[in-house]
C-alpha cells in the first residue's frame, strides 16, 4: 500500500510540470492567450478617436471597417496590433472587424454628433423650414438671394390660424410638424426676447387688412393674431387708396428700406396678411476702414472689392465649408458668414445644407482658444420673389387651390373660404464698416372668399469670404437665421 502511495506521488510531480508546460504552449487551453479584442464596444463623437488593440496573439492582424464608412482606421506596430478609429463627422453604427488568422473579432462603433443635437422642436422646424426655402428659391434666381425666413413664417402663422382640415394639415408639415399654437407662442417670445436688447433695433410688424363689407373675421382669428403677432386689424374698401395705405404701412415698418409691396388689389382679393421687419445693429467690433481685395465670382472673374479685414473669436464647419460668427452690439443677434469648400460653388453647397446639420453646427461652434481671420465685401442689394411655386413643392398645395383651400377658422361665418393667391416676399440688406441693415416683407394675398368649404493652444483659422457664400442674420440664444442670404455677385 505504502509502495503504491508513492508510485502515486512520483507519477504526480512528473505530470503537473508538464500539464503545467503544455497549458503555457497551447493558446486554446491557457487563459489570457485566446485573441481577444481590448473592448467590444466604442462610442466616438464626431471627429474624435480611440485606440483598441488585440491581445492573446503573436499573429499579424488585418484590419478593415464594416457597414457604413463612419470611421478610418490606422493600425500601428510590425504586427498591427493597435487601430486608431477616427469617427468622420457623420452619426450613425458599423463595425471594427480584426481578423487574426482564421479567428474574427467585431468592435461595435458608434458615431454621435459632437454635443448635443438641439431638442428644441421650434428651433430645428425653424432651421429646416429656412434651408428649404432657401434652397428652392436658389433654384430659380441667379444673382444675389436674401429671404427672411422670420418674415415668412410669421406672416404663414398668421395664416395657419385661420386653416383647418387638410390645409391646415399641410401647412403643418411645410412647417416642420409643429403646431400653430406653438408658433404663435414660440415666435411671440423670440420677438419679445429681441426687441428688449436696446443696442439694436428690431421691428416686427403684423397687419391683416380685410374688404370691409364682403368679409367678417372670426373672433378667435382675430384674437390669437393680436395676442401673439399684435396684428393690426384693418376693415378697407380694397381699392386704390388701400394700395397705397398698405405700401405707406410697409414703407413705415421697414424704416423706408422697402417702399412698397403690392401694386394693385384687384377683385377677387379681398384679404391680406402682412408681416414687416426692419434691423438695424452695428457690429459690436467695429471695423475702422475696408482693404481693396480680389472677390472671385462663381464664373471665375475676379474683381477688387472693399473688403471688411478682422478677427472674430467663433469659428464654425458645416458640410465642409468653414465659418465664423460676428457678433452685433448687444450680443444678441450676430452675423455668420459661410465659406463652401474649395472647388465647391456655392449653388451646390447650398443643395447639400440642412436645418438639423446648421443647427448642429452652431450648438458645436469653436469660442475658446481661437482665433479667426476674416475677411468680407461689403454689399448692398434688394431681393424679391413670389413663394407660391416654392411652397406648394414643400407640400403646401391645397392652401393655394380653388374650391379645396379650408380657411373656415379665418372667417364667420365659417362656410366662408378662399385661397391663396399670392406670397409676396421682398427684402434688402445693406453691410459696410459700420454695422447692418436689412429689411423683409412678406404678404400673403387670399382671394375668392365666398360660400364654399478646458484652455488648450490658441488655434489659428482663417475665413476670406472673397468667393460667392452663404450668409445670415441669427438670433444667438438659439442660432436660428432670422435673414439667410447668398452672396453670388458684387
Amino acid at each position: 500500500m505504502n509502495i503504491q502511495i508513492g508510485y502515486k506521488r512520483i507519477f504526480a510531480l512528473i505530470l503537473i510540470p508538464f500539464l503545467c508546460f503544455a497549458f503555457s504552449f497551447n493558446p486554446a487551453m491557457a487563459k489570457g492567450k485566446v485573441p481577444n479584442l481590448s473592448t467590444k464596444t466604442i462610442v466616438l463623437k464626431a471627429k474624435k478617436s480611440k485606440t483598441i488593440k488585440v491581445t492573446g496573439t503573436s499573429k499579424s492582424v488585418k484590419w478593415k471597417v464594416v457597414g457604413k464608412k463612419l470611421v478610418t482606421i490606422t493600425a500601428k506596430g510590425k504586427k498591427k496590433h493597435t487601430l486608431v478609429i477616427k469617427a468622420k463627422n457623420k452619426a450613425g453604427k458599423c463595425s471594427v472587424q480584426a481578423r487574426v488568422g482564421k479567428k474574427t473579432l467585431k468592435c461595435k462603433v458608434t458615431v454621435k454628433l459632437s454635443g448635443k443635437v438641439s431638442k428644441d422642436k421650434f428651433v430645428n422646424a425653424f432651421d429646416d423650414t429656412a434651408f428649404r426655402l432657401l434652397k428652392d428659391v436658389a433654384k430659380t434666381s441667379n444673382g444675389n438671394i436674401l429671404i427672411s425666413p422670420d418674415s415668412i413664417i410669421t406672416a404663414l402663422t398668421m395664416t395657419g390660424n385661420g386653416a383647418a382640415g387638410n390645409t391646415l394639415k399641410e401647412m403643418k408639415s411645410t412647417f416642420g410638424n409643429l403646431s400653430f399654437q406653438k408658433y404663435n407662442t414660440y415666435l411671440y417670445k423670440l420677438h419679445k426676447r429681441i426687441k428688449e436688447d436696446k443696442h439694436i433695433s428690431y421691428h416686427s410688424a403684423n397687419s391683416i387688412w380685410y374688404k370691409a363689407g364682403n368679409v367678417t373675421l372670426a373672433d378667435k382669428f382675430i384674437e390669437t393674431n393680436k395676442k401673439y403677432h399684435n396684428a393690426e386689424i384693418k376693415g378697407v374698401a380694397f381699392d386704390q387708396s388701400t394700395v397705397q395705405d398698405i405700401n405707406n404701412w410697409v414703407s413705415d415698418n421697414t424704416k423706408g428700406m422697402i417702399p412698397s409691396i403690392i401694386d394693385e388689389l384687384k377683385p377677387p382679393i379681398n384679404l391680406a396678411l402682412i408681416n414687416a421687419i426692419a434691423f438695424e445693429g452695428k457690429w459690436a467690433d467695429q471695423y475702422t476702414s475696408t482693404v481693396k481685395r480680389t472677390f472671385t465670382l462663381g464664373n471665375g472673374t475676379k474683381k477688387k472689392v472693399p473688403m471688411l479685414e478682422g478677427t472674430e473669436e467663433s469659428y464654425l464647419t458645416l458640410k465642409g465649408g468653414t465659418g465664423f460668427i460676428k457678433p452685433y452690439e448687444g450680443g444678441r443677434l450676430a452675423f455668420m458668414g459661410l465659406l463652401p469648400p474649395k472647388g465647391t460653388s456655392v449653388d451646390n453647397y447650398v443643395k447639400k445644407l440642412k436645418g438639423l446639420d446648421f443647427a448642429n453646427a452652431y450648438l458645436n461652434r469653436k469660442t475658446t482658444n481661437i482665433k479667426v481671420e476674416t475677411r468680407m465685401p461689403e454689399f448692398k442689394y434688394d431681393y424679391n420673389c413670389s413663394l407660391k411655386n416654392t411652397l406648394e413643392r414643400m407640400g403646401m398645395k391645397q392652401a393655394f387651390s380653388p374650391g379645396k383651400a379650408n380657411f373656415s377658422l379665418m372667417f364667420v361665418p365659417s362656410s366662408l373660404q378662399g385661397n391663396i393667391d399670392k406670397v409676396i416676399h421682398k427684402s434688402h440688406i445693406e453691410l459696410d464698416k459700420n454695422g447692418t441693415k436689412a429689411a423683409a416683407v412678406t404678404a400673403v394675398l387670399i382671394k375668392d372668399i365666398s360660400a364654399i368649404v478646458p484652455d488648450k493652444k490658441i488655434i489659428k483659422k482663417k475665413v476670406y469670404l472673397n468667393r460667392p457664400f452663404v450668409y445670415c442674420i441669427i438670433d444667438t440664444k438659439t442660432g436660428i437665421p432670422l435673414f439667410l442670404g447668398i452672396l453670388r455677385d458684387l
